[in-house]
């Protein structure tokens, strides 16, 4: 099992109540970025808090692995600078009845940050560039315990969420992809002629 941190301020609204969350594959133009590669390394079970407006809102437990999806159409002009095809976990979210502002915790958040690639900075505020982040054990302890008992019994529980709940989706958006990048290829005129 593992822990991850997602900063979705934009598409907070879509991704919680839709139960997923999606990112690019890359940055504009292509570039490669560590924070939408780290979609692939989600698996079923994995915790994942949901920050957004400078709080944690919620978290989830991943349904799914990573698979290659179309960009959801309700991020409506959100979504506009993103490729056609990103990258898609489903998510069972849960909310918190009382969202949890770190920077009010840093005292006891800022020894269990993440030596590289924190999502959130000393002061508590979620990095803009950073949109899924693994985080530590000890740091997704204590957020949990800072919530609350009931969230830190299933932080605690190693395969809490394994079981019926889980979907297998390898497959699961794979023609919207063929058709994108077919697509892609052509309009890139990528492809040799004999091709």
């Amino acid at each position: 099992m593992r822990y991850w941190w997602v900063n979705h301020k934009q598409t907070f609204r879509h991704e919680f109540s839709g139960g997923y969350i999606w990112s690019p594959k890359t940055k504009r133009g292509g570039a490669f970025n560590r924070f939408y590669e780290t979609m692939r390394e989600v698996t079923p079970g994995d915790v994942i808090f949901s920050y957004a407006g400078g709080v944690i809102r919620g978290f989830g437990i991943a349904k799914t692995h990573c698979y290659t999806s179309p960009r959801p159409d309700e991020f409506g002009h959100i979504g506009e600078v993103w490729d056609d095809i990103g990258w898609r976990v489903d998510v069972n979210f849960a909310p918190l009845s009382s969202p949890l502002r770190p920077s009010d915790h840093m005292q006891a958040l800022a020894p269990t940050l993440p030596k590289q690639y924190s999502p959130i900075n000393a002061a508590g505020h979620g990095y803009q560039h950073v949109y899924l982040a693994s985080i530590p054990r000890a740091m997704a302890l204590m957020v949990a315990q800072l919530i609350g008992p009931e969230l830190l019994r299933i932080v605690r529980d190693t395969r809490a969420a394994e079981g019926p709940g889980v979907v297998d989706t390898e497959l699961r958006g794979i023609s919207e992809w063929e058709e994108a990048e077919t697509k892609r290829m052509l309009e890139a005129k990528t492809l040799s002629e004999t091709t």
